[in-house]
């Protein structure tokens, strides 16, 4: 049975380039099926991604590491360029990753640089048995 979930994430302003921030995570056995994503904030001119982080410690506040298995599942997402009251759809930008998105995982943000203003990402879908 389809457990409907929809979570939201912050890359602080301030943040430090390559650190993470949670965004969710897929338990064992589901897989995440992404129904609407949307953006809002961040820097003009700076790239967000959502990265995969295989099970572990909590990564919220880790930097970014790729030894450990993490990948970067959906980049790049534009910085300033929506508003609170106008965020950006970015599903479109899920045509070329993969979904569903296998567990077991845990989802964070990340910039690429050091950032200025909160980027806000709000992610909808479904949790399913794999």
């Amino acid at each position: 049975m389809a457990q409907p979930i929809q979570w939201r994430g912050t890359v602080p302003a301030g943040a430090d380039a390559d650190v993470q921030y949670l965004l969710g995570a897929i338990p064992e056995g589901m897989k995440l099926i992404v129904s609407a994503c949307s953006v809002y904030g961040g820097d003009a001119g700076e790239k967000y991604s959502v990265n995969a982080v295989p099970p572990g410690p909590n990564p919220n506040g880790l930097p970014v590491d790729g030894s450990i298995g993490q990948v970067q599942w959906l980049y790049a997402i534009p910085g300033g360029v929506q508003t609170l009251s106008d965020p950006v759809n970015i599903i479109s930008a899920l045509v070329n990753v993969p979904n569903p998105m296998p567990g077991p995982c845990t989802l964070t943000l990340a910039t690429t640089s050091a950032n200025a203003a909160e980027l806000v990402v709000t992610l909808m879908g479904y949790l399913e048995a794999l």
